[in-house]
């Protein structure tokens, strides 16, 4: 019996590690809950690449 709860403490602990860890990374914004739009996410890479809208070059020949 002891060993069922090791072995189920084992599978079930790092997988509740893992849970509590990205919803702490949510809560102090490190990465984006699913679904959530910030418009300067994003803004220097349309810095980097011109304003967004304008599609991608032509491939060159």
């Amino acid at each position: 019996m002891l060993e069922l709860l090791l072995l189920l403490g084992l599978l079930v602990g790092p997988v509740l590690a893992l849970v509590l860890l990205v919803g702490l990374l949510e809560e102090t914004g490190l990465v984006a809950r699913p679904g959530e739009e910030d418009p300067e996410r994003y803004r220097w890479l349309r810095d980097l690449f011109g304003e967004e809208g304008q599609g991608a070059e032509a491939p060159r020949e």
